[in-house]
């Protein structure tokens, strides 16, 4: 019996396809389909052909055909699946695509719904028995991870990869996040293999570099502790990919540079608490971020982050604001998404019900695309803002200004990395971002006070909390919900310094934008009288600015126009 497994890629003209020598930087193996393999019958012939890195050959003689499908490559898998049927081969689709989608995929070929272990076994026991398979397939029972196989590495051509050295310890991640389907693949719970089990199989490979392709190998602090613990006698170095916790844990972090991390994926998402609380995401902590991130840099671990454009509360500003974070942070990697709302998401429901869904073309769910209408910015502006972060990112300048806080011994895999990608993103349009979006990051401070004013205090709105800043008045500025204001909340103080540089703020946006402004005084805790007086030089502009939210206290002070 001859299988054939088959992991479908982009078309070759396609400015998102890698090349041999992109591949070779920095993308490593998938391992759904080798661990399909191993659930395999031993005596079945199979051969395992990734689209990254060859081509397929219909003609090849098999007698089934497994396709693996994530949505931006579910035309191209469906595509496949017409060719072998012209030939009379059958298909099996499967994947995350084909789960939440499989009433689609069931039109084209077999579907085996959720993880593969119980329902592959049971298919090829019917095609070996009656060479007929049903339409639909799922695993009658939980996987335990402690049955599952080692995946069929020797399958792959790992001297096209930067490595096949893939091991999964986990499954599933206890977060919710909204616009990830991880949860709804594999369930809320979070299951680990034996750490035995995972030891023994690093063991085999012989290898002094491994990638852990877990969701969040940190989501069990407990068990990854014990991992990590197992790990430090085999002496390799490691990546994978886990979240903010991992900073948030001094004996975790610990544990985790003792046993060889050196690289960790992770999702930042958002600069903005309002959208990673939109996201369910509110476990990261933006006013965090900073100390976080040079924690785990000081643990000698790079980080690859992830952000996430075109959220709910993201306005024309959120592209430079995100690369110069990445920039002033250090991060070596980063990768920029545009938001996508992938079937079997939470995201895709409230889109569609939203009717914000404008693109059903699943080749563009790939994070490089805009396929719903975006709240706060066009979709043009945030596909040039895409476009142009990325190229941004990857100047040269950028590149070997980070290898100053690389370890030596690590500079010509981190420099390997970068050129790689920079190669990558070369493809890309160069994007653009708007003169609204820069003006709107030149408002954004945090302005020190002078401790000697005296200050009258504004009583809090016990239904309305506010951080307390006490030396400094920090000025936000965002768009209102129909684009047509540009609204500046001020948080902290008013005094005569604050004011005055706050005053400059506003004579710049007066300068370079036509919308109206907005002063939001909600969250002002303390404020000079005199200080406020100053924003009477503002009257000539008076049909044009205004103020929201002004306690009682401030009214007696500041001008009358508004």
């Amino acid at each position: 019996m001859k299988l054939k497994l088959i992991s479908p890629s982009y078309p070759e003209q396609s400015m998102f396809r890698h090349t041999a020598k992109e591949l070779k930087a920095f993308w490593f193996v998938r391992l759904s389909l080798a661990s399909v393999a191993a659930l395999t019958p031993a005596h079945w012939d199979i051969d395992l052909i990734d689209e990254n890195v060859e081509s397929v050959d219909f003609d090849d003689p098999v007698d089934l055909v497994g396709i693996t499908v994530m949505t931006p490559y579910a035309n191209r898998a469906y595509d496949i699946c017409r060719e072998y049927q012209k030939r009379g081969v059958p298909c099996v689709l499967g994947g995350p695509h084909v789960t939440f989608l499989p009433e689609e995929g069931m039109k084209h070929a077999t579907v085996v719904v959720g993880e593969a272990e119980g329902a592959w076994e049971r298919l090829c026991a019917d095609f070996e028995k009656t060479g007929q398979i049903d339409r639909l397939y799922r695993a009658d029972r939980v996987v335990n991870m402690a049955d599952i196989p080692v995946p069929r590495r020797d399958l792959f051509k790992s001297e096209c990869y930067m490595t096949t050295h893939c091991v999964q310890t986990t499954r599933g991640c206890p977060f919710d996040c909204n616009y990830c389907s991880v949860t709804t693949f594999f369930g809320r719970g979070f299951r680990e293999r034996p750490v035995e089990h995972v030891v023994r199989e690093i063991e085999a490979m012989n290898t002094k570099f491994v990638a852990f392709v877990d969701d969040n190998i940190i989501a069990n602090p407990t068990y990854a502790k014990k991992l990590f613990k197992a790990l430090i006698p085999l002496n390799i170095k490691w990546g994978s990919q886990g979240s903010l916790h991992l900073a948030r844990d001094p004996e975790l972090l610990d544990l985790a540079q003792k046993s060889g991390c050196v690289a960790m994926f992770i999702g930042i998402e958002s600069l903005s608490q309002a959208n990673l609380k939109g996201a369910h995401k509110n476990f990261n902590k933006a006013n965090r971020y900073e100390e976080e991130l040079k924690i785990i840099h000081d643990h000698g671990i790079m980080i690859n982050g992830s952000f996430i454009f075109g959220m709910d509360h993201d306005d024309e500003g959120v592209f430079e604001r995100t690369v110069r974070f990445a920039e002033r942070n250090h991060i070596e990697t980063a990768t920029f998404h545009i938001l996508t709302p992938f079937p079997g998401t939470k995201l895709f429901h409230e889109l569609e019900q939203a009717g914000r869904i404008i693109d059903y073309d699943w080749s563009h769910y790939n994070g490089g695309h805009v396929v719903y209408r975006p709240q706060l910015i066009s979709a043009e502006t945030l596909l040039n803002g895409y476009y142009w972060a990325y190229h941004e990112f990857y100047r040269l300048r950028n590149i070997f200004a980070g290898l100053k806080h690389v370890h030596p011994l690590f500079i010509p895999r981190r420099l390997k990395l970068n050129l790689g990608y920079r190669n990558a993103v070369k493809r890309l349009p160069k994007g653009s971002i708007t003169p609204l979006g820069k003006a709107i990051n030149r408002l954004y401070a945090d302005i020190s006070t002078r401790e000697d004013v005296p200050l009258i205090p504004v009583p809090p709105d016990p239904e309305k909390p506010r951080i307390h800043l006490r030396d400094m008045l920090r000025v936000v500025p965002r768009l209102n919900e129909n684009c047509s204001i540009l609204v500046l909340d001020l948080e902290g103080i008013l005094d005569t310094k604050t004011v005055s540089q706050l005053q400059k703020r506003i004579s710049y946006a007066l300068q370079h934008l036509t919308l109206p402004i907005a002063l939001n005084f909600e969250r002002i805790s303390h404020f000079a009288p005199t200080a406020l007086g100053k924003l009477a030089m503002f009257q000539p502009h008076a049909d044009r600015i205004f103020f929201q939210n002004v306690a009682l206290e401030l009214q007696e002070y500041l001008p009358r126009w508004a």
